[in-house]
Order: structure tokens, then sequence, then C-alpha cells
């Protein structure tokens, strides 16, 4: 429990060889591919690694992260490695569907 800027210290934590070996958060980032864009979300190309949504996105090219739908609210904390510079965002918002935060997401990273 917390807000975006914690998230946000989650997955650079995740992200670092102190917390996970390299090894570990590369099984992370292992793609299984489950197909093409998502209706009505930014989701170009889309696959889940371990605990992890993998894919593209539209405008902000690859990224991790994971996105959530409960109790009237959603969220979305992803990294962004092709924005310039790289980003990390976590949003959160009072919804009924992740495009939402996703869309909210990009437009963060790209700036």
């Amino acid at each position: 429990i917390g807000g975006p800027a914690d998230a946000v210290r989650f997955l650079h934590k995740l992200r670092s060889t102190a917390f996970l070996s390299e090894a570990a958060f590369s099984s992370m980032l292992t793609a299984h591919p489950l197909g093409g864009a998502i209706p009505g979300r930014p989701w170009q190309k889309t696959s889940y690694g371990l605990g992890l949504m993998i894919g593209e996105m539209a405008k902000a090219g690859r990224t991790y992260g994971h996105s959530g739908v409960g109790h009237d609210t959603v969220s979305a904390l992803y990294h962004f490695p092709d924005t310039d510079p790289p980003a990390t965002v976590a949003t959160f918002a009072k919804a009924d569907s992740e495009s939402v935060t996703e869309y909210e997401a990009i437009r963060l990273a790209i700036g």
C-alpha cells in the first residue's frame, strides 16, 4: 500500500542488483507473447513475464510493469526504456478501465 512515488521506488528497486540478481530480473523480463493490440488501450504488442506485463505501447515504445483495477480505482506502473530519458511512471485514478492510467503514464513518460 502506498502512493505513486512508492510504486516507482519499488519498480526501480526491483531492477537493482542489490534487490534481485541480474539472472532473476532477466527471468522476469522473459516475454511470453499474448498477441497484438488491446482494443481501447495503448498496447501494440502484449506479453507476460514473471509478474510483469511486457510489450510495446503506442508513442512510448517498449515497456514493462503492470496495470490493475479494483474497487472503482485503476493503476498503472511502467518503466519505458525507449523514452528520452527513460522513465518510470506510476498513475492512479478513480475509473473502471486501465486505459485511463496507461494513457496517462505514456503522457507523463514522453513529456
